[in-house]
């Protein structure tokens, strides 16, 4: 009888201490993978054709890390679907760390037009690095007779309409300028594109007047002369457009807009992963190197935490899903 009671006394003692060892043996693993990371290249997934500007910051980045990271850093296109499908193979990849994808602006903005979306930004990735931002311009044909946002108000509600470009229904452009036609009681007429490239060359003709785009998009168009940039939605100028006034300076604060990027891992990849993730990032970000190339393309360079990003992520997706809403905008699947 005393033997049992003293080996339930000291089973009682112990229970705490082999508690704790399972515990860190459980965790021994996932410590042992973040040590070894990574064993292989790493694939960063971005969900457009190769040439734009989301294929180039990937490309940038991914040259930087494999310097620092030990394995390449492989850049995989994977276009179709305004992006769905590249971000849909990203949140279904392994959750090992192995592959990230790019996402941005208009992964938040399918969110609020389609009533199912093969993933959802908050809950089917992990947060690695917010990259940064940039703002649209307002670009107009050469031969409007408008030098800034409040002209093209004016103009719209002089005549039957301005013809707004955009590239697509339900694409930024044309959300953008869904809010500012509530937001200013104009009248536009909306034109859609396939993209960026078709508008520009209609707007450069004449065909159109108007495109909200981003100057890495438009700027070749700007450099011939026969488009003009007359508005950029940040709160503050921009350097290369220095003469260029905001949406603000033309008395529409709430049409501050920016094009943003990130890059996420699929939800569950161990937490030591993550974290080695996050500071190789945040290490590239900040290089020299990379904030070189990013102002070039008028993106600046980012500042939020993964934590943040999250965030972020979600109240985008909350304030399109608003605008797209009062604009009777829905896709189809």
């Amino acid at each position: 009888m005393l033997n049992l009671l003293t080996m339930f006394t000291m089973r009682n003692r112990l229970q705490p201490w082999l508690a704790a060892l399972s515990l860190t043996a459980g965790l021994l693993p996932a410590w042992s993978i973040a040590q070894t990371f990574p064993e292989k290249p790493v694939r960063l997934i971005v969900p457009w054709a190769p040439g734009g500007s989301t294929d180039t910051i990937g490309r940038t980045l991914a040259a930087r890390l494999s310097q620092t990271i030990g394995q390449q850093v492989v850049v995989e296109n994977k276009p179709g679907a305004g992006g769905m499908i590249g971000a849909e193979m990203g949140a279904r990849a392994a959750p090992d760390g192995y592959t990230l994808t790019i996402v941005e602006l208009p992964h938040a903005t399918a969110q609020a037009l389609m009533a199912k979306v093969p993933y959802d930004l908050n809950i089917d990735f992990a947060p690695v690095a917010y990259i940064g931002a940039s703002p649209l311009v307002l670009f107009a044909n050469h031969q409007l007779k408008a030098n800034n946002l409040k002209d093209v108000v004016a103009l719209s509600k002089e005549k039957a309409g301005i013809s707004f470009a955009t590239s697509g229904t339900g694409s930024i452009s044309h959300l953008v300028g869904e809010l500012l036609q509530k937001q200013a009681q104009a009248q536009f007429v909306f034109v859609p594109y396939k993209g960026s490239a078709p508008a520009l060359l209609d707007l450069s003709a004449g065909e159109v007047q108007t495109f909200f785009a981003t100057l890495a998009s438009g700027a070749g168009a700007l450099k011939t002369g026969r488009v003009k940039a007359i508005g950029v939605t940040s709160a503050k100028r921009v350097a290369a457009l220095a003469d260029v006034p905001t949406v603000g300076e033309s008395g529409y604060q709430d049409l501050i807009v920016e094009q943003w990027w990130g890059v996420v891992a699929p939800a569950k990849t161990p937490a030591p992963v993550l974290e080695k993730l996050k500071a190789e990032f945040a290490a590239a970000i900040a290089h020299s190197s990379m904030k070189e190339r990013m102002l070039a393309l008028a993106i600046e360079p980012g500042n939020m935490s993964p934590d943040q990003f999250r965030t972020f992520m979600g109240d985008e997706a909350r304030r399109w899903g608003k605008v797209a809403k009062d604009a009777n905008i829905k896709l189809e699947q």
